[in-house]
């Protein structure tokens, strides 16, 4: 089965393309988020997670082969952070949070700032170098 879809390799700190090879082992590796989920590791020694922490739109790395059109949507939009309305949260986490940060400002929660610092790579667009193009095994 032909398809495409790029991780990103933690110990080469590149994309890596996938397409040929187990397609359910490209798959866990594109949606693997770090953080949330382990790394997939592959028989070469690859440490992969989801290829949007390097290129989150990775139409450079699909159309360098000449396959054909590449037809993209980024549809990632992502309003600014804003603060809760004064008054919301509770006094213990406010207390929490300046002792960790030194400040009472509010911060977004972890699963926002996780999913805010993958959109960070649909930024560039080929932010990440290019290795490999085998599925993990």
């Amino acid at each position: 089965m032909r398809f495409f879809c790029v991780s990103s390799d933690l110990n080469a700190r590149a994309l890596v393309a996938h397409r040929t090879g187990p397609l359910h082992q490209a798959i866990f590796a594109r949606l693997t988020i770090p953080g949330v989920f382990p790394p997939v590791t592959s028989s070469d020694g690859r440490l992969l997670v989801d290829g949007g922490v390097l290129d989150n739109l990775p139409v450079e790395t699909m159309a360098r082969d000449a396959e054909g059109p590449v037809i993209a949507v980024d549809v990632i939009h992502a309003a600014p952070w804003r603060p809760p309305s004064k008054g919301s949260g509770s006094r213990w986490r406010a207390e929490a949070r300046s002792l960790f940060t030194g400040g009472p400002a509010p911060l977004p929660q972890l699963a926002e700032t996780m999913l805010r610092a993958l959109a960070a790579g649909s930024r560039g667009h080929g932010g990440g170098r290019l290795t490999g193009s085998s599925a993990p095994g």
